[in-house]
């Protein structure tokens, strides 16, 4: 391995040396986002005072510029810089092209298939175990004739909002990237409240939309009254049995009814803030509201 790493850092040196110019005017090799004569000359425009990205020449990201200008004018140095990545990517490459050879050596040929097998478990959502989804309570209660048939419409009802979501929010993608994160917490077929956690988190984000917002108090109230409910509910039902798997299954549906208000209140909020930027001041209570301009 340590001869085949110098010979390749050789051919690196013969490279740089006599065919460098040549190979790096190669069209097959040399494109908009990876010529670094345009990345020498955007640091160069920025080093002047002037933005690299006004034109259609540079088309790298930005912090790749924060990165190479103090090794600009240094090419030797960028030379080195470039054949010890190289030689790391190889190496994870190598790691794992070995570790997957040897678990094909290792595994039995009916493990193959176990990540195909996980996905139908996940969408045949065979387990009713108690959640805070809506998959578990239906399927106990549904005909198992009926089953198949229900389970299509609930998996496929997701992608149902991709279209007209992608419609709305074409000018806001982080924003539509949000809205797919809140569907697949209330339509997953095994959701926790985990899962919340992450488009939670980036609320604080969209704060320039909390003035437009209508149902702030109510989706804050409903949440909060989930967490302290769900346990409660659950020691009814389980531990005391007072109570029956309805009382946990409408806190549940209170749960995910918070998580589509607050959905729909965000797409609410974004489309009255572009109306009110492109049309003027719109009043409180007009709610039908969609802008597709």
């Amino acid at each position: 391995m340590q001869k085949l790493f110098s010979f390749a850092v050789l051919i690196r040196i013969i490279t740089k040396f006599y065919a460098h110019d040549w190979l790096s005017k190669r069209p097959e090799l040399v494109v908009a986002h990876n010529s670094y004569r345009r990345l020498v000359d955007g640091v160069q425009m920025r080093l002047d005072g002037f933005s690299p990205y006004d034109g259609d020449m540079l088309h790298c990201a930005p912090m790749l510029l924060d990165v190479m200008k103090p090794f600009i004018d240094h090419p030797n140095v960028v030379f080195t810089i470039f054949v010890i990545f190289d030689f790391i990517i190889a190496e994870l490459l190598r790691m794992t092209a070995s570790i997957y050879l040897k678990s094909n050596e290792t595994d039995k040929p009916s493990e193959h298939c176990r990540i195909c097998n996980l996905v139908m478990k996940l969408l045949s959502a065979p387990d009713f175990t108690p959640n805070v989804g809506i998959f578990w309570y239906f399927f106990t209660e549904v005909f198992n004739h009926f089953r198949l048939f229900f389970l299509w419409v609930f998996q496929l009802n997701v992608f149902v909002y991709l279209f007209p979501l992608t419609l709305t929010l074409r000018s806001n993608a982080f924003l539509l990237l949000h809205q797919f994160l809140i569907l697949l917490s209330v339509f997953a077929s095994y959701p926790t409240m985990t899962d919340s956690a992450i488009y939670l988190s980036l609320l604080p984000i969209f704060l320039s939309l909390h003035k437009y917002a209508r149902w702030t108090l109510v989706i804050a109230v409903t949440w909060a009254t989930c967490v302290v409910l769900l346990p409660v509910m659950w020691r009814m039902w389980i531990v005391s049995g007072s109570g029956n798997a309805n009382f946990y299954f409408a806190v549940t549906l209170c749960y995910s009814m918070a998580q589509i208000f607050l959905m729909t209140d965000l797409i609410y909020s974004n489309l009255r803030k572009k109306a009110t930027m492109e049309r003027g001041s719109i009043a409180q209570t007009d709610t039908a509201v969609f802008v597709f301009k």
